[in-house]
């Protein structure tokens, strides 16, 4: 598993060296971008909690982006007392994949992420790290102004 983590993060840092030669001019402005959802589980009694994050990043190329990403998500476990709810937090760093250049009002994207994590339950605290693969679009509202859905 641990070569499988290895390889994740080789080849999302050596698609940002290569996007980072891109050619010309592009949007090189750092942005931060909050998020909000929600965490569900256990069919049963609809447990769930709520998760939000925050994003500080920036083009590496017209195509790839950078970015750190630290996050919080709790989930209230309705069969157990309160202190024994599940909490995370989570440290990263993401690199997105464009489809569409930095100029193109709508930017689907694939995006891959390294993470270390802190899970709190059942009154254990366990850590550990974790790759992601997702996909979104970049919604642009104003010049100033993105919608992101992930």
């Amino acid at each position: 598993m641990k070569t499988t983590r290895w390889i994740a993060l080789a080849a999302l840092l050596g698609a940002g060296v290569a996007s980072a030669q891109d050619a010309g001019k592009y949007d090189q402005r750092w942005y931060v971008s909050p998020s909000i959802g929600g965490v569900f589980a256990d069919k049963e009694n609809l447990d769930n909690g709520v998760a939000g994050s925050v994003s500080v990043g920036r083009a590496l190329g017209r195509y790839t982006g950078f970015e750190l990403e630290g996050g919080y998500s709790s989930l209230t476990v309705s069969d157990l007392p309160a202190e024994n709810d599940y909490e995370r937090l989570t440290l990263g760093a993401n690199l997105l994949q464009y489809f569409a250049n930095d100029k193109a009002g709508i930017r689907p994207f694939v995006i891959g992420s390294i993470n270390a994590h802190q899970i709190d339950f059942l009154g254990e605290e366990l850590s550990g790290a974790g790759v992601g693969l997702g996909l979104g679009s970049m919604f642009q509202m104003s010049p100033w102004w993105d919608l992101r859905l992930q």
